[in-house]
């Protein structure tokens, strides 16, 4: 009894870096005639006997739904960072709040406390010293002029006289006559010439207002303010004075009333010293207050001073905190970016790979069928005993041959990427002694190359020549005729400029499309199958 015979296909040694890991057409061609007279041998010993039975290999759904499995996994913990991150952002941005609300109550409190400063500021220099600075000023000039007109003995000049002085003057003088007037006639018969007298003045002289009688005493009080807003002159004032005196007078014919230029002499020197005791009480008091407010000042400049510094501090770690979370927040939206970019290409591999097997796997049938038919020996060939591919998928052999973090490394380079990149765009997953040394594991394979362009450094993935055949069969088979190179960079996103390039120049070199157009628009065409294979020239 003849021993059955299986061949399984070789794994291409070329393919552990290209996109895809099936055989070639012409090889698969090749290696499906070399394999029919095992099938025939195999199909007539199974007629003869069935003594063994076979292993039947793992089926391409298999094999794709685990694919599908460990990708929804991967998927999975990207969520769970990014679930991660997302908190983490939450409770910075609660901290920037906390910082910010205490921002507002140190900016609220150092505005009182300078207004607070302002106001005693006011109160103590403006308003106290500088008014008793003015009237001890004013008093010295005016009793300076009084004294020199006494002195010089010329006539008394009313004018010149302070009106404080001639309201203390006239106050005085009229107290002594009054009370003469009221012992000698009694106080009824005193009211009443004083009365009368008042009312006889008013109706001659101005300013008579000025003089009112209480009862007792005739008061004084708004002359020197009157004299001051100049409602009334002090000349007036003193003639009006001199009438109502005389006419007091008349009712004590014995009595002799003070000298007008000695009182205002003496009540000058009274006034001065009495002005300058009160005044230096007052100086005595504001430098008191000035004492209390300085301290006060100095406290509210230390805790000003120590407001100032926690608000910038407080700005200080509000801009370092934005930098941090914008720093952040851009690389995990890279991060995020290449993750997507990564997974879509691996999920567009798997649907291509998926579906150029399917195509291949029918080919050799029909081929196989076809010359069966031929030879007469058709026979209905069990499912499990038909020659098939077994697919190595780019992803799973990729990932047996390397580590999780070089296998993470090695998809993020599908396009070439600046090392400065990678290195930011990884740094929140390793160090940057890690990440240079999954580099020169990956360069020393053989699986990435290292470039220098403008003293800067490029890696990217090694791409075969298998690969760039695949793209171009790509081309061929999903473009339509007449397309543009932006409509080719916009269905194979994925793919740089150069690389694209490249490949149409290899397409056109054998004959396979060719150009029209301008130099600035150029459009590509494909050669039909009526046309052939044949030489185009093209630029």
């Amino acid at each position: 009894m003849a021993e059955t015979i299986e061949q399984k296909p070789a794994p291409d040694a070329e393919n552990t870096q290209g996109t895809e890991n099936a055989p070639h057409p012409q090889n698969a061609e090749q290696q499906a005639q070399s394999q029919l007279p095992v099938a025939q041998v195999q199909q007539s010993n199974t007629t003869d006997s069935n003594t063994q039975p076979q292993s039947q290999p793992e089926t391409g759904k298999e094999q794709h739904a685990n694919e599908h499995m460990e990708i929804n996994k991967r998927i999975t913990a990207t969520e769970e960072k990014i679930k991660e991150i997302e908190s983490k952002i939450s409770a910075l941005m609660e901290q920037i709040n906390a910082v910010e609300h205490a921002h507002r109550e140190l900016n609220e409190t150092v505005k009182s406390a300078s207004q607070y400063a302002q106001a005693i500021l006011d109160n103590a220099f403006r308003e106290k010293f500088s008014n008793a600075s003015r009237e001890i000023e004013k008093l010295n000039e005016k009793m300076s002029m009084l004294i020199d007109e006494v002195g010089a003995g010329e006539g008394l000049n009313v004018n010149k006289i302070p009106p404080t002085i001639l309201e203390i003057v006239y106050q005085s003088t009229l107290d002594d006559v009054v009370n003469a007037i009221l012992k000698q006639l009694g106080a009824e018969e005193g009211e009443r010439a004083i009365y009368e007298t008042l009312e006889d003045i008013r109706e001659r002289t101005s300013g008579c207002e000025l003089f009112r009688f209480d009862g007792r005493r005739i008061r004084t009080r708004d002359v020197a303010k009157s004299i001051e807003r100049k409602l009334v002159s002090a000349k007036q004032i003193q003639t009006t004075y001199d009438e109502l005196l005389k006419k007091l007078l008349e009712y004590v014919p014995g009595y002799k009333p003070k000298n007008f230029r000695a009182m205002i002499k003496l009540k000058s020197q009274e006034y001065s010293v009495d002005a300058t005791i009160h005044l230096t009480t007052r100086i005595d008091n504001v430098e008191r207050e000035m004492e209390i407010a300085n301290s006060k000042i100095a406290e509210i400049e230390t805790e000003v001073q120590h407001l100032k510094d926690m608000i910038n501090e407080t700005i200080n770690i509000q801009n370092e905190l934005k930098t941090h979370m914008d720093s952040a927040l851009l690389q995990i939206t890279m991060k995020l970016d290449n993750m997507n970019a990564n997974l879509e290409g691996i999920i567009r591999t798997n649907e291509e790979q998926r579906n150029q097997t399917n195509a291949r796997e029918n080919a050799l049938m029909e081929r196989i069928t076809t010359i069966e038919e031929k030879m007469g020996i058709v026979h209905e060939v069990p499912e499990s005993e038909a020659v098939k591919e077994i697919p190595c998928e780019k992803s799973e052999k990729t990932e047996k041959m390397l580590g999780d973090d070089e296998s993470f490394l090695y998809y993020s380079l599908e396009r070439e990427k600046e090392i400065e990149e990678i290195k930011s765009t990884l740094s929140l997953m390793f160090s940057d002694e890690k990440i240079d040394e999954l580099i020169h594991n990956l360069i020393e394979r053989g699986m990435i190359e290292r470039m220098e362009r403008e003293g800067k450094v490029y890696l990217r993935q090694v791409k075969k020549e298998k690969e760039a055949n695949d793209l171009g069969a790509m081309i061929l088979n999903t473009m339509e005729d007449g397309f543009t190179f932006r409509k080719l960079q916009k269905k194979f996103p994925d793919v740089s400029k150069d690389e694209l390039i490249s490949t149409l120049d290899k397409l056109i070199e054998e004959g396979k499309i060719y150009v029209e157009g301008t130099e600035r628009r150029k459009i590509y065409r494909i050669y039909g199958p009526e046309m052939g294979e044949k030489e185009h020239g093209g630029v």
